[in-house]
């Protein structure tokens, strides 16, 4: 499965907030929120394909890419990378973000800590 550049970062951000959404709501209503209850499948539920080495290896160039063209503190290149509607909604975001990156002089950097894996 080939993913469109233009859209990983939209769909890693979108999942990231998703998941983090339902361990957020499901704490605000008391519930626990681990693996097992936000849904992880049971011995009897199908497993999910694992991500090809291909969408990796696409996934990790265009974040590194992403990171590279902020640290440049160029908006515009930024939002190009990401899909026009995630962009556009975020541009001020972003606008900001980068404004005040480059003016304390900083650079972010990301490292892999772990490989990409399905969470629950």
């Amino acid at each position: 499965m080939r993913v469109p550049q233009r859209l990983l970062p939209g769909l890693i951000a979108a999942a990231l907030v998703a998941a983090a959404a339902g361990c957020a709501s499901r704490a605000e209503e008391g519930l626990p929120s681990g693996p097992r209850a936000a849904g992880a499948p049971s011995a009897a539920s199908p497993a999910i394909a694992p991500f090809s080495a291909d969408v990796l290896a696409e996934t990790r160039e265009l974040s590194i890419r992403y990171w590279e063209t902020f640290n440049s503190y160029d908006l515009e290149g930024v939002l190009s990378l990401l899909e026009p509607s995630y962009a556009e909604a975020r541009r001020g975001e972003l606008e900001s973000d980068i404004s005040q990156v480059e003016r304390f002089g900083v650079t972010l950097h990301t490292d892999v800590l772990e490989e990409p894996r399905w969470v629950g």
